[in-house]
């Protein structure tokens, strides 16, 4: 078994469609990224920051994952258990109805 546990997605051929609001998708609103220059202080070589306080509920401090290129942007890919805690937070934030980024282009209102 790989790193990466049982499960494996593969992004399709085209990832542009992939880009940008899906009824699928939950927005972690006020999220910052930073690309953070290597310093004498706090960072040893320039890496790219993303911070939001729900991310720990998914990816826990001093995990590690993987991230990959896509077309307008990123995406994160998740080990076993980060998955497991990911399908739960989603689970919570469905039953609140909150932040579905699809809704808005599809005319829903999350209800």
């Amino acid at each position: 078994m790989s790193e990466f546990g049982r499960r494996h997605y593969v992004l399709a051929d085209d990832v542009s469609s992939m880009a940008g609001p899906h009824p699928s998708k939950y927005e972690l609103e006020d999220a910052k990224v930073y690309v953070h220059e290597k310093d004498d202080e706090t960072a040893q070589v320039t890496h790219i920051d993303v911070e939001h306080p729900d991310l720990n509920e998914i990816i826990e401090s001093g995990e590690n994952t993987y991230v990959g290129g896509k077309e307008g942007g990123v995406f994160v890919g998740l080990k076993d258990e980060m998955l497991d805690r990911a399908e739960e937070y989603l689970e919570e934030r469905k039953s609140e109805g909150d932040g579905q980024s699809g809704d808005e282009e599809n005319g829903e209102d999350g209800e």
